[in-house]
């Protein structure tokens, strides 16, 4: 428990294990990616060979169809994550009228702090000069 910042008391916020977990599964999906890539690598390899017969048949090649497969499947799973993710709330989305409007009323609280120094300090002067 703690207190929020117009003084009501507000409950502790607990730990959030999807956004703790959120480094493993990413590196969950790199490395499934990676074993895919792998896997399927060497056959389309030579699926492209059959097909293609002006391809050559070299390791740079099976290397290029490795990180290619490897790319579009961080794609696919990266794409399913960011529509299943926790979203946070919409309490901690900050526009830009919202950050306008506070540096005015911060603004206006100097400017009335400013006003109410000078009218104490008119006030002090001109009782002092009645003693």
């Amino acid at each position: 428990m703690g207190f929020s910042d117009d003084g009501s008391i507000k409950k502790a916020s607990g730990r959030k294990w999807s956004r703790v977990l959120t480094p493993i599964f990413g590196l969950l999906i790199v490395a499934a990616s990676g074993a895919i890539a792998y896997v399927l690598a060497e056959p389309i390899f030579n699926a492209i060979l059959d097909a293609i017969p002006e391809v050559p048949a070299v390791d740079e090649v099976l290397l290029a169809v490795g990180v290619m497969i490897f790319i579009v499947c961080l794609a696919i799973f990266g794409g399913l994550y960011a529509v299943v993710a926790p979203k946070p709330n919409k309490a901690t989305y900050v526009t830009e009228r919202e950050l306008d409007r506070l540096k005015k009323e911060r603004a206006a609280e100097e400017k009335a702090k400013e006003r109410r120094r000078k009218e104490m300090r008119r006030r002090m002067r001109d009782q002092n000069k009645n003693l």
